[in-house]
């Protein structure tokens, strides 16, 4: 619990045992900065390292995704399939310690009402289109411009419904 608390997981109060600790909107930006830097140094470093099988594996797992993508009650599974998606892309890179900061940087991240919004299942799906489609080309530069797009994307849809969401359906377009 201790480790917890250190990370910022957790807040612990005496005599009152340990909370999550709440999401800070003030933060999302330096998240989100945070991401971009070391996601896109990670998906460059994958490019030149992954195999023709590696990437037919994140296809694999992208399809599955799309598949769930139009069903708003598969939303976790979404969220669980989108996780594989980069986190196997990023294992690729052999860069352990970045990895490592991303896990934690991730487990900050709001993908809960990301994943919420109208309409992002889908957007995914054709983002990551956009990233296989530069691994299968080995062209790291175009690959981690399109991880890049797929990230501001997600922010900016982010920051864009925030505000309407309150623990209710955000307002359709």
């Amino acid at each position: 619990m201790k480790l917890l608390e250190a990370v910022g997981y957790i807040h612990v109060s005496a005599h009152r045992g340990g909370v999550v600790a709440p999401f800070q909107i003030g933060r999302v930006d330096e998240l989100f900065q945070l991401r971009r830097a070391m996601e896109s140094k990670l998906t460059l470093a994958a490019t030149k390292l992954l195999t023709d099988r590696d990437i037919d594996e994140l296809t694999a797992i992208d399809a599955v995704l799309r598949q769930a993508s139009g069903h708003k009650e598969l939303e976790s599974v979404r969220r669980g399939y989108n996780y594989r998606f980069h986190f196997q892309l990023y294992e690729g890179a052999d860069l352990p310690q970045t990895l490592h900061f991303v896990r934690v940087v991730w487990a900050k991240y709001p993908f809960d009402m990301l994943g919420a919004l109208p309409n992002r299942g889908e957007q995914v799906t054709i983002e990551h289109d956009a990233i296989t489609e530069g691994l299968r080309k080995r062209d790291a530069r175009a690959t981690m411009r399109a991880m890049q797009r797929h990230l501001e994307s997600g922010h900016r849809l982010f920051k864009a419904n925030y505000g309407l969401w309150a623990g209710r359906e955000p307002r359709r377009p």
